[in-house]
């Protein structure tokens, strides 16, 4: 992969002070222009070659969410995510961005057409199923909500085998309440540029021409009801569904169905409190060469309260689940986990427990607005089994918040 270096980046953003609002709508036009000089455009060390980039990128974002619930911000459309709709927000002239699921949850990751990331650890053997994972929650608004940025990204090079190359970039997501608090849809979109060629030479941006970039268009649905049983129970009933579609990779496209029900204790239990969870997921790929993913997996907990400081819990679920992994840490079968927990005082969290999946948390708060938490797992069931660490640092200022984390996961690749 070859060394390349930038000598001057000059961004200029023109972006009207107010808002354009049409009723509760908001719409916000910008214009983002650069000048790029690189002396290795190709990122290729054998065939060097320098230029110079002017990168003109005219975009809108609408949206009728309330400002206080709404922190308007430059998306990035980047590389899908099969595993859960991309809502991906960043920074930079097709930059990577961040991706979060549908409802917020984290099963699966990162997707880079041929990249997947695939379960993690957790107490139960998988990420996202363990005792600390929360419901979805909606922000107060109307009964449609509505996010979408687009952005046509001109680049023009003095580059004689790419003068102009022109990208779109689109996301945009809507909620809707069908009945009042209890079922809603969730619908999204993207269209963005990803790695071709996992193997192949990286490029962070479209502006680098390594011919390793590729269009990737998303679309997916998802209605779900959260039930909230006369504070005995409050739950999730969910079902989504993903189309991905990159014309120019492997594997033309793909289709996601998942299943998810989710319930816990409500506000009536306070001593004893329950959760269990039930996911099925399940991916197939346009490529016959491309094998199929399947993620399904049951968690449940009961915790008794014994004093202010003390409880103790009893955990138990099982992994079905069936992708090819390079590393064989994917265990099918039943687990269990007995344990305890010790709070002396709020600058102090001991929690552990012991059975065919095992961990060990300590959480330390020096003062209220810092966190520092580790946690070694050994797992014989889920996704991610063996010896597993994590470790979190959150510290929150007045104005910001620093967080630092360490993890370990699974990652197949197709």
């Amino acid at each position: 992969m070859g060394r390349f270096r930038w000598l001057f980046l000059f961004p200029v953003v023109f972006t009207p002070d107010q808002s354009v609002l049409a009723s509760q709508w908001q719409f916000t036009p910008s214009l983002a222009f650069s000048e790029i000089y690189t002396d290795n455009i190709n990122l290729d060390n054998r065939n060097r070659e320098n230029a110079l980039v002017t990168v003109l990128s005219p975009a809108i974002y609408i949206t009728n969410r309330s400002r206080e619930n709404n922190a308007q911000t430059n998306f990035s459309a980047n590389a899908p995510n099969p595993a859960g709709i991309g809502f991906m927000r960043g920074s930079g002239v097709g930059g990577f961005g961040r991706f979060s699921s549908f409802g917020g949850r984290g099963y699966g990751g990162i997707y880079g057409s041929g990249f997947r990331s695939l379960g993690g650890a957790g107490n139960g053997g998988f990420g996202a199923v363990n005792a600390g994972h929360s419901l979805t929650k909606r922000s107060q608004g109307g009964r449609l909500t509505t996010d979408l940025f687009y952005r046509m990204q001109n680049i023009i090079s003095t580059q004689s085998s790419r003068r102009y190359d022109l990208r779109h970039q689109l996301q945009a997501s809507t909620t809707a309440e069908l009945i009042d608090k209890s079922v809603y849809l969730d619908a999204r979109a993207t269209a963005g540029q990803t790695l071709l060629d996992p193997f192949g030479r990286q490029a962070l941006d479209n502006i680098s021409n390594t011919g390793n970039r590729t269009n990737f268009y998303t679309f997916g649905v998802s209605p779900y009801w959260l039930p909230k049983l006369g504070g005995y129970a409050d739950g999730e009933v969910r079902v989504s569904y993903q189309y991905v579609l990159t014309p120019d990779a492997q594997s033309k496209s793909s289709h996601r169905h998942a299943e998810l029900v989710d319930f816990r204790s409500g506000h009536r239990f306070n001593i004893l409190t329950w959760h269990a969870s039930f996911r099925n997921e399940e991916t197939n790929f346009s490529n016959q060469a491309s094998r199929d993913v399947l993620l399904r997996n049951g968690f449940a907990e009961v915790r008794y309260r014994w004093t202010r400081k003390i409880s103790t819990f009893v955990q138990g679920g099982f992994n079905d689940s069936n992708f090819s992994s390079r590393t064989n840490t994917n265990q099918t079968g039943l687990f269990y986990t007995v344990g305890a927990s010790w709070r002396p005082n709020r600058m102090l969290l001991l929690e552990g427990g012991y059975g065919r999946n095992r961990f060990l948390t300590l959480r330390l708060n020096p003062t209220s607005r810092t966190v520092l938490e580790g946690t070694y797992m050994h797992n014989k069931v889920g996704t991610n089994t063996g010896n597993v660490w994590r470790a979190l640092i959150r510290h929150r200022s007045r104005r910001t918040v620093w967080i630092g984390r360490y993890f370990e996961d699974t990652t197949t690749s197709r």
